[in-house]
């Protein structure tokens, strides 16, 4: 090797920085030289460390924190074959929605902040609470962000172990179910045929062999239903799943959107024919357990079917719970408890119901000064809301044993919520 090799090695830093093994041979020849460049090799390294450093630094600061959801496995056990016996001993399609004791300490584990550290202008959130103060039938409202309570009220004599009837926001849960079901191998998908879960039921037309386990979800079956009528009639027959199917068909499926909790109760039919165990075994082992949720009660048809999406009773904390795992898709202390993709079809819009809503797997989806929301929305107020984008979290409910009024929630987003955000 001659000089001019060398010297050529010496004087290239990315040849020094490789070639170290020839450090004592450049030596002999540029003692100086090879200082320069190996000081110049240090101060790269230092460099690109503290480079390196930073850019994960700003890195993993735009990486958006999951919020972890208050859980706890309950020592509770739920009876499920009792969890359906009703207060007032009667059958009909809907309860007269008493109020059940959670005997859960909900508080455990949750996270609170203060409206500054969560980048809220109390000022503007709180000129709204007059609207909730004077409600007579609001029984709580609570508002959450990044996984944690910022305010929690309660109304007329209402409090956080109180646990009442969710009405229809609980359509979400047996959408949820579903989603899981499908997962699992119990049902082959969303474009499986309902009647292949019936298959002693002789249809009476032609256009009912057509409709699909997510026409039921998106309230696009094609069965005749007046929702608060239908039900009325239904209650009179012994075989409500039955009653149901039977219903003369309006339009083809997967055509117009109809709302009915008919459908959804058919798809409660449907999970527990698909899995074999009764809904509420299914999801204690399969959701609610993973969320420490204990359900008070829940309804049963005279067939020993859980309704579907009306008569259940839960607390608002836990309704909180369940809104927190759509907005971590699915996610619950790294567990996936309901499937990613389901969560994602289920927020987003699949069926326009008008110029306001849309509506998919039983969540209403709108816009509100330009922010999406979505809605499992439950009758006289039963709300989980959720702004994904924002890390939001509203739930309220009501009392319906009597005359009820309804918070006009969209709107209370639009004056009060939104506009705080800083």
């Amino acid at each position: 090797m001659n000089e001019l090799t060398i010297n050529k090695r010496c004087g290239k830093l990315k040849d020094l920085c490789f070639k170290m093994p020839n450090i004592s041979y450049c030596h002999r020849y540029s003692t100086f030289t090879n200082i320069t460049y190996i000081m110049k090799s240090i101060t790269l390294v230092i460099s690109t460390l503290i480079t390196f450093i930073v850019l994960f630094s700003l890195a993993t600061s735009c990486v958006k924190n999951t919020p972890t959801i208050p859980t706890q496995l309950s020592d509770t056990k739920t009876n499920c074959d009792s969890i359906h016996i009703r207060l007032d001993g009667n059958n009909t399609f809907y309860e007269n929605n008493p109020t059940y004791q959670n005997i859960e300490n909900n508080a455990i584990l949750w996270q609170f902040a203060t409206y500054s550290e969560a980048n809220i202008d109390s000022a503007v959130f709180h000129s709204g609470t007059v609207i909730l103060e004077v409600s007579p039938t609001l029984f709580s409202f609570l508002l959450i962000r990044d996984g944690k309570i910022l305010s929690e009220k309660y109304y007329n004599g209402s409090n956080p172990s109180h646990s009442n009837n969710v009405h229809s926001a609980s359509k979400c849960i047996i959408s949820a179910l579903i989603g899981i079901a499908i997962d699992k191998g119990y049902i082959n998908g969303i474009n499986q045929k309902i009647l292949e879960f019936f298959p002693d039921y002789i249809p009476n037309e032609a256009l009912k062999e057509d409709i699909t386990i997510e026409h039921l979800l998106n309230m696009t079956s094609g069965f005749t239903w007046e929702e608060d009528y239908t039900e009325y009639f239904i209650e009179n027959e012994e075989d409500w799943v039955k009653a149901i199917l039977d219903l003369p068909m309006d339009s083809a499926p997967g055509t117009v959107f109809n709302y009915s909790t008919g459908n959804i109760h058919l798809l409660s039919a449907i999970l527990q024919k698909a899995t074999g165990i009764s809904n509420c075994d299914f999801i204690y082992s399969n959701l609610m357990s993973y969320l420490g949720v204990v359900i008070e009660h829940w309804g049963r048809d005279p067939q020993g079917y859980f309704s579907g999406g009306y008569n259940f009773y839960i607390t608002p904390r836990e309704l909180a719970k369940f809104g927190l795992l759509y907005l971590n898709n699915g996610l619950s202390n790294s567990r996936q408890i309901i499937p990613q993709n389901w969560v994602n079809t289920s927020l987003s819009q699949q069926i326009n119901v008008d110029s306001k809503y849309d509506y998919s797997y039983c969540w209403w989806a709108t816009n509100i000064l330009g922010h999406d929301v979505y809605k499992a929305w439950g009758y006289g107020g039963q709300y989980i809301c959720l702004i994904p984008n924002l890390d939001i979290v509203i739930v309220s409910t009501a009392n319906t044993s009597g005359v009820y009024n309804q918070l006009d929630i969209d709107n209370f987003i639009e004056q009060y919520v939104i506009p705080a955000i800083q």
